[in-house]
């Protein structure tokens, strides 16, 4: 077995502030020219995540560990969709003049808010809205997809003001657990603040005896789904009883 290597730091496999500045000079480069400045940028994030998924493959084979590597994809991860949000929102969607209704968050959710990515995991992306969604919020999100789309992301996404955060927390426990996850990724850090804390405090607060039994239902019922036996020909190393879900959901 290979020795363990040390921790490597993020800007060392995708320097964020360098991919910012290719994609202003491609913006600039290729200005009036909406379609030529997409396929620049793209070209130079999809060079950034594949420098970056080569780099973790290539630290995994020789000896970093399993969660290091998932950690680091996650950080490359970051690093490309907080670089098209920049793009989306100074190059091609740009307010010069935002309203309130105008303010965007966009949070990691789910098992992409607790940072750590295995290869081609899906992203789920939470955009976060103060108010009913604006033609520039839209169009915005719409452009992200579509962007992430392309770079081969198979994407989970969700726009809510907080208001509805907190209401379907409190109806669905799916994406109560979501929530729970969430951390911000870029955009407007007092709209991601008021959600976390009003998620804190009007729906974790008191509930957690009822959430922990509602997990272990869920749990029941996807293991019955997946297979119980861990001693499967086949098990499940997802969904099945000892898998990562079970990890999740412990810790």
């Amino acid at each position: 077995m290979p020795p363990r290597l040390r921790p490597t730091r993020l800007e060392y496999v995708v320097d964020g502030v360098r991919l910012r500045a290719q994609l202003s000079a491609a913006a600039l480069d290729a200005v009036g020219d909406e379609a030529e400045q997409r396929r620049r940028a793209l070209e130079i994030l999809k060079q950034a995540l594949f420098r970056g998924r080569m780099i973790a493959k290539e630290r995994l084979e020789n000896g970093a560990g399993g969660i290091e590597t998932a950690r680091l994809l996650s950080g490359v991860t970051d690093e490309v969709v907080t670089a098209l949000y920049d793009f989306t929102t100074v190059h091609v969607f740009r307010a010069r003049n935002p309203t309130e209704g105008e303010r965007l968050a966009l949070l990691a959710v789910g098992g992409y808010g607790r940072g750590a990515l295995a290869p081609f995991s899906d992203l789920d992306l939470l955009f976060l809205r103060p108010y009913k969604q604006t033609a520039h919020t839209e169009s915005v999100i719409e452009y992200m997809l579509y962007a992430l789309w392309d770079l081969g992301f198979k994407v989970g996404h969700a726009s809510r003001t907080v208001e509805e955060c907190i209401k379907l927390s409190r109806e669905d426990y799916t994406i109560r657990t979501s929530i729970l996850e969430a951390r911000q990724l870029t955009g407007d850090k007092q709209l991601a603040d008021e959600l976390i804390r009003r998620f804190r405090a009007e729906v974790v607060k008191g509930t957690a005896a009822q959430f922990v039994a509602a997990k272990l239902k869920e749990r029941d019922v996807r293991q019955e789904r997946a297979g119980a036996s861990r001693y499967m020909v086949e098990p499940n190393v997802k969904e099945g009883k000892g898998g990562l879900r079970d990890l999740n959901t412990l810790f």
